[in-house]
């Protein structure tokens, strides 16, 4: 062999050394499991929406489930996964919890998490119109049901509920002594409804221990501070005004490595068939970044 030919094969075999590298660390980037909400695909049945997600290149979802109704579909996806080899995923069903709530007074969060044992599938909670003595006793007794059934209970902070943002979330956990199965969420459009959009590295540094899903969406530059009209807040990514790498800042300043989820809550134009595909598009840039 020559020496010229030599040369060209290392030459070669360097390439695909850093093509490999580079490969590795792209797909160790924070947030490579990238889903969404269920909101507006309600006309296509559980297993039509896998195929329709996945198809545009989400990994999982995560959805409410509070009802009997919602119940049935959780049941309805686990069917559409089962023994299947898709790389899909439920992350997590989240569960809006009213004392005066007529679901909430029957109990039928246990209902729900007895669904979800002997699953990978996390309980979301958003815990509504609760003072903080009684806060901190249907917590308790939440997380105490959950760890028998072996299923993580996650505080998804809520704007405008008992726990409006991830430093709310973290402050209740360590009230409660850390219990092992108490985890937390992080939430863009939450998060800037709560003052914090501007300084989203120091709220995630504080809270990073229990992170462990984290929700994207577009946003105006200025937020609403009440409403049920989220639109300053959640957006398709292509239609934001806030600059979405400070997002990606405070997730990478922490070495995150969970699941990113896009919030789609109130878009009701363009259709997800549109909004869902042009998301992902910025969001694979905003993920080479």
């Amino acid at each position: 062999m020559t020496l010229t030919k030599l040369k060209q094969k290392i030459a070669v075999l360097l390439f695909l050394i850093v093509l490999i590298a580079t490969d590795s660390i792209a797909q160790s980037k924070p947030g490579i499991r990238f889903g969404t909400y269920n909101f507006g695909l309600d006309h296509m049945n559980p297993a039509e929406q896998v195929d329709f997600l996945e198809d545009l290149g989400y990994k999982s979802f995560f959805f409410r489930v509070k009802t009997p109704k919602d119940l049935a579909l959780l049941k309805g996806y686990n069917a559409a996964l089962l023994d299947s080899d898709r790389d899909f995923k439920i992350e997590s069903v989240y569960h809006p919890y009213r004392p005066t709530d007529r679901v909430a007074m029957a109990g039928y969060w246990k209902e729900v998490i007895n669904e979800l044992s002997g699953t990978s599938i996390s309980f979301s909670l958003i815990l509504w119109d609760l003072d903080e003595p009684s806060l901190e006793k249907k917590l308790i007794e939440i997380v105490d049901y959950a760890k028998q059934a072996n299923v993580e209970i996650v505080l998804y902070p809520h704007y405008g509920s008992s726990v409006e943002d991830a430093e709310d979330a973290l402050a209740l956990i360590e009230k409660l002594g850390r219990p092992k199965h108490l985890k937390l969420s992080f939430h863009l459009c939450h998060e800037a409804r709560a003052g914090n959009a501007y300084r989203l590295n120091d709220v995630a540094s504080k809270v990073k221990d229990y992170m462990v899903l984290t929700t994207i969406s577009g946003a105006k530059k200025v937020f609403f501070t009440s409403g049920l009209d989220w639109s300053d807040a959640i957006r398709p990514l292509n239609d934001s005004e806030y600059d979405l790498t400070l997002f990606m800042d405070a997730l990478n300043s922490i070495e995150y490595s969970g699941p990113v989820i896009l919030h789609t809550f109130g878009i009701k134009d363009p259709a997800p068939e549109v909004h869902l595909k042009e998301s992902m598009t910025v969001w694979k840039t905003l993920i080479k970044k």
